[in-house]
């Protein structure tokens, strides 16, 4: 627990370093934001309550999902779009996961194992943001 505690802070360590460094140019921003955006995502992959939302819901384990859901979205496609500076803003980054959020409540519903899962780990996602 105290190694975790210890990484968990030299993240927010470098979040809070990034977040303070004067920014002149646009492609800097992103470059920066991009730095805090891949910590984030690093943190929520090494959540152990992260897996349901890592990868891109199938046919094989929610044969209806698509009928229900018009945008999925997941942490994978979060990271893609990281990795190539698709976010122009904080607030698309977060949008991103609220859109998981709005997909696992429509989907599963409000206080279902997988909402509580998904709220304990955005949680966290907010302290890191």
């Amino acid at each position: 627990m105290h190694c975790r505690m210890h990484r968990f802070s030299i993240t927010v360590s470098l979040i809070i370093e990034l977040k303070r460094k004067p920014v002149h140019k646009r492609k800097i921003l992103c470059t920066a934001s991009n730095h805090i955006y891949i910590v984030v995502l690093y943190q929520l992959q090494r959540n152990a309550n992260c897996w349901p939302f890592l990868e891109p819901v199938t046919r094989d384990i929610a044969p209806d999902y698509f009928d229900v859901i018009e945008k999925p979205m997941d942490i994978q496609e979060i990271r893609r779009k990281t990795g190539k500076k698709e976010y122009t803003s904080k607030q698309q980054f977060i949008d991103d996961f609220n859109l998981i959020v709005d997909n696992c409540t429509k989907y599963n519903g409000v206080n279902s194992g997988r909402w509580n899962t998904l709220v304990s780990v955005l949680s966290s996602l907010r302290i890191m943001l």
